[in-house]
C-alpha cells in the first residue's frame, strides 16, 4: 500500500510538501466524524446553558495560548532555517532554550491565573449564577502544563510533519469521546469534570507526541545544559512581531463567545458556536492542507528558490476556489443537515448563518497567503494590519450588535467586515515582499 502511495505522488509531480499537507487533510475526514459525534454528545450532556459556558470557558483559556510571547513561531522559522543550513548543534541550542523560557513563562502565569480565578466576579463576566471557580482553575492548570508541551507543534511543523499534529487531534477527540460516554453513566452536567477529561487527554497526547519526536529527532532534544541566552534575541526577535499578531488574532477571532455570553446569556452562545463549528469543520480541511507551507517557504528561500514559492501560491488560489463553492453548498443546506447533526432544531437569528458563510469565505483567502508571508519572515505589514483590526473589532462588535440592535449577527459582522480588509491587503502585501523584500533571493 505505502508503494501504491508513492507511486502516486511521484506520477503526479507531487513534493513533500503537498505529500504533508495531503496526508493532513486525508486525517481531517476521521476528525471531521469524531467531530460531529463529539459536538452533539457534549451538548446533550452539558444542555444548551452549561455547553454555552463550557465553550466560553474554552474561548478564555485559548488565550494563553498567546502568552509565549511569539516564542513557538519565532522558534518554528530559527529551526527551519538552522536545519536547513545542517547547523544542527545549533538547532538543539535553540530547542532547548525556547523550553527553558517558555517553562519560566509558564509558571508566571499559572500564579497570575490562581489569583485572577479567586478574585474575578465570574457570575457577573458569565452572566451566569452557576459557580464557575472550579471549572475555571482546572482548566487553567492544565492549560498552562499543555502550554509548554504544546511546543512539540513547532518542531513537528518545522520537520514539515503536520500530519503528526492532526493524528493527534484525531486521538484526542476519540479519547474526549471515549470518556464523555463514561461521564454520562456516572455523572450529570459537570463542568468540574469536563475540565479534567479536556485537560487530561490533550496532555497524555502532548507527552507521548514529545517523547517520540525527541526520540527519533536526537538533535532537537532538549537539554538543560544547551540554554543559549543569544538563542533568547534570536527567538524573539520576529517571535514578538508574531506575538503582537496572536495578540490581535485573539482580539479578532475568540472574543465573539465573550461577548455573546455577556451581553446575551450563554444560551446563545450554543446556536451561534454549532453554525461556527459547521463551517469550521470544512475550513479545517483547508488549514491542514496549508500548514506545511510555513516553513516549506521559510526552507524554499533559505536556498533561494522563489520559484517554488510562486508556484505554491498559484496552486493554493486555485484549491481556494474549490473551498468557496463547498462554503456555499454547506450555507444552503445548513438549516436540515445541523438538524440532522445536533438531533433537534436550535433557533437561529436571521442572516446568521450567511455571514458565517461570507466570513469563512473571506478568513480562508487570509489563510490562503498568511502561510507564505510568515514563512518569509517579513510580518511587519501583517503586524499593522492585524494590530489595528483587534483594536477596532471589539468595539465595532459591541456597536453592531448592542447599539444597532443586529444582535449576535452583528457581533459575527463586525469580524467579517474587517476580514474583508485584510482578505484585500494580504495578497498584495505577500506580492511587495516577494518582489522587494527578499533582495538575497534569485529572482
Amino acid at each position: 500500500m505505502r508503494i501504491k502511495i508513492e507511486s502516486f505522488f511521484k506520477k503526479y509531480h507531487i513534493d513533500a510538501t503537498d505529500k504533508s499537507g495531503i496526508k493532513n487533510m486525508a486525517l481531517k475526514p476521521l476528525g471531521m466524524i469524531l467531530s460531529l459525534v463529539y459536538t452533539p454528545l457534549l451538548l446533550s450532556y452539558l444542555g444548551d446553558v452549561k455547553y454555552g459556558l463550557w465553550t466560553t470557558i474554552l474561548s478564555v483559556i485559548s488565550w494563553i495560548n498567546y502568552c509565549d510571547i511569539g516564542i513557538g513561531h519565532g522558534l518554528r522559522n530559527l529551526i527551519t532555517k538552522e536545519m536547513t543550513d545542517k547547523k544542527y548543534k545549533d538547532a538543539q541550542k535553540s530547542v532547548s532554550t525556547a523550553y527553558i523560557v517558555l517553562t519560566i513563562i509558564a509558571c508566571i502565569i499559572l500564579v497570575v491565573l490562581i489569583l485572577i480565578t479567586f478574585t474575578l466576579n465570574w457570575y457577573n463576566i458569565f452572566n451566569t449564577s452557576i459557580d464557575m471557580k472550579l471549572p475555571l482553575l482546572i482548566s487553567f492548570i492544565f492549560i498552562v502544563i499543555n502550554f509548554v508541551l504544546a511546543l512539540c507543534n513547532t518542531l513537528l511543523y518545522a520537520l514539515q510533519l503536520s500530519e503528526k499534529i492532526a493524528l493527534r487531534s484525531c486521538l484526542v477527540q476519540i479519547a474526549n469521546i471515549s470518556g464523555l460516554l463514561i461521564l454520562k453513566q456516572f455523572t450529570n452536567q459537570s463542568l468540574v469534570w469536563i475540565a479534567i477529561l479536556f485537560g487530561i487527554t490533550n496532555m497524555f497526547m502532548y507527552v507521548g507526541t514529545t517523547i517520540s519526536l525527541f526520540k527519533k529527532n536526537e538533535f532537537l532534544r532538549l537539554k538543560f545544559n544547551l540554554f543559549d541566552k543569544k538563542k533568547v534575541s534570536s527567538i524573539c526577535n520576529v517571535g514578538i512581531k508574531f506575538f503582537l499578531i496572536q495578540i490581535s488574532c485573539l482580539l479578532l477571532y475568540t472574543v465573539d463567545n465573550i461577548l455573546i455570553t455577556h451581553y446575551f446569556g450563554p444560551a446563545e452562545v450554543t446556536p451561534f458556536h454549532v453554525t461556527y463549528k459547521a463551517f469550521n469543520i470544512i475550513f479545517a480541511f483547508l488549514n491542514a492542507l496549508m500548514a506545511p507551507y510555513w516553513s516549506r517557504t521559510t526552507e524554499a528561500l533559505a536556498k533561494g528558490d522563489i520559484k517554488w514559492v510562486k508556484r505554491a501560491i498559484k496552486k493554493m488560489y486555485s484549491v481556494y476556489v474549490f473551498f468557496v463553492g463547498v462554503y456555499i453548498i454547506l450555507m444552503l443546506m445548513f438549516k436540515p443537515l445541523a438538524k440532522f447533526w445536533i438531533g433537534r432544531e436550535l433557533s437561529y437569528q436571521p442572516w446568521l448563518i450567511e455571514v458565517m458563510c461570507l466570513y469563512y469565505v473571506l478568513y480562508s483567502f487570509v489563510t490562503i497567503n498568511t502561510p507564505f508571508i510568515n514563512g518569509t519572515g517579513c510580518i511587519n505589514g501583517q503586524l499593522v494590519v492585524s494590530c489595528a483590526m483587534g483594536i477596532i473589532n471589539v468595539p465595532l462588535s459591541i456597536f453592531l450588535g448592542i447599539n444597532c440592535g443586529l444582535g449576535v449577527v452583528g457581533i459575527k459582522l463586525a469580524t467579517t467586515i474587517l476580514m474583508a480588509f485584510a482578505a484585500i491587503f494580504y495578497p498584495f502585501n505577500l506580492h511587495f515582499i516577494l518582489m522587494t523584500e527578499i533582495p538575497h533571493v534569485k529572482k
